[in-house]
């Protein structure tokens, strides 16, 4: 009994391991010398066109990488360009930054020295409202009396 039921396992691979394996063209090829026949379909042609196919190729990959090298050249310069715009931008910025402050400075110092120049002494001021409010309070007080 173990025996057909080995078999009836192995029968059941047997397909499975068919459709795992996919058969894979490659393409066929063969070199032909003059008079000799082609046993499959093919396109045809001499070592002349067979060095332009393959140099074609070569000469598709060398064009890429210049073009490839060329772009990334003018990327960089752009890139240094604009840095350089940048670091020039800094140094302008730094340089206005400076001359406000500068500016800045100089107005307060002015102001403060046209401050100090007013005398400040409101005695006067001080004891003529004093004066004013003395009287002002007398007479309210007197009508309040009244």
């Amino acid at each position: 009994m173990w025996k057909w039921i080995n078999i009836f396992l192995v029968l059941m691979l047997i397909p499975s391991v068919a459709i795992a394996t996919p058969v894979i063209s490659t393409g066929a090829f063969t070199r032909l010398l003059e008079g000799e026949k082609v046993r499959f379909d093919a396109w045809c042609y001499d070592d002349l066109a067979n060095a332009q196919i393959l140099s074609g190729l070569q000469r598709s990959k060398e064009m890429c990488e210049a073009t490839t090298q060329r772009e990334l050249a003018e990327q960089e310069q752009k890139f240094l360009l604009q840095i350089k715009n940048l670091n020039v931008r800094i140094r302008t910025e730094g340089l206005n930054y400076a001359q406000s402050l500068l500016s800045k400075d100089r107005q307060i110092q002015s102001l403060e020295s046209a401050a100090l120049k007013v005398p400040n002494d409101y005695s006067v001021w001080w004891a003529g409202g004093g004066f004013l409010a003395g009287v002002l309070l007398s007479v309210g007080i007197v009508y309040a009396t009244r």
